[in-house]
C-alpha cells in the first residue's frame, strides 16, 4: 500500500481555456500561450474551419489547460491579455494593406465607369456631340484599365509602410512572452 502512494502522482487542479484563432496563426498562439503556462489539452483534438468558410479565414479551436495553483497568475493573465491584444493588432494591420488598395482601385474603376456611362449617354442622346463622347470615353477606358495596376502598386506601398509596424508588434510580443516564460519558470527554479 505504501508503494502505491509513492507511485501515485500528486493531484493537479487545472483551469481550462478555449481559444478560437486563425488557422495560419495557430502556432504563434500556441507558442505564446505556452509562455503563460498553458499547455495543449490532450483530451481534445483541434478542429478547424466551419463549413463553407474560405481557407484564408478558417479558424481553429485550441483547448488549453494550466495548473490552477500557478504562482504569478495575476501577472500572467495581464501579460496574456497584452499578447492577445498585440495579435489582434497584427491581424488588423495586415487587413489594412488590402483594404486601402481595394478602395483606391475601386474608386478608380468607378470613375472610369462613370465616364464611360457619360460618354455612352452623350453619344445616344446627341449626334452633334460625338466629339464630347469620345473625349469622355478615352479617360473612362484608361481609368478602368488602370484599376488593377493601381491596386498592385498601392498594396506594395502600403505593405512597406505596415511592415515596420508589424515588426514592432512582433518584437513587443517576444518581450511579453519572455516575461511570461520567466514568471512561469521562476517557480520551478
Amino acid at each position: 500500500m505504501l508503494e502505491m502512494n509513492r507511485n501515485a502522482q500528486a493531484y493537479v487542479a487545472y483551469e481550462y481555456k478555449e481559444a478560437t484563432v486563425d488557422l495560419k496563426r495557430a502556432s504563434e498562439y500556441l507558442d505564446g500561450y505556452e509562455s503563460f503556462g498553458w499547455e495543449l489539452d490532450d483530451a481534445y483534438e483541434a478542429h478547424a474551419s466551419y463549413a463553407g468558410m474560405p481557407v484564408r479565414e478558417s479558424l481553429i479551436s485550441l483547448h488549453l489547460r494550466r495548473d490552477r495553483r500557478i504562482v504569478n497568475r495575476m501577472e500572467l493573465t495581464r501579460l496574456q491579455r497584452q499578447f492577445e491584444a498585440c495579435m489582434k493588432e497584427i491581424h488588423t494591420l495586415e487587413g489594412l494593406k488590402d483594404i486601402h488598395a481595394t478602395i483606391c482601385s475601386l474608386c478608380t474603376g468607378v470613375v472610369g465607369l462613370a465616364l464611360l456611362f457619360c460618354a455612352t449617354f452623350t453619344a445616344i442622346t446627341s449626334k452633334a456631340l460625338t466629339w464630347l463622347s469620345i473625349l469622355l470615353a478615352i479617360p473612362g477606358i484608361i481609368c478602368c484599365a488602370l484599376a488593377y495596376p493601381i491596386y498592385g502598386r498601392t498594396y506594395q506601398r502600403r505593405e512597406r509602410e505596415v511592415e515596420s509596424l508589424l515588426d514592432a508588434k512582433r518584437e513587443e510580443i517576444c518581450t511579453i512572452c519572455e516575461k511570461g516564460h520567466r514568471l512561469t519558470h521562476a517557480e520551478l527554479s
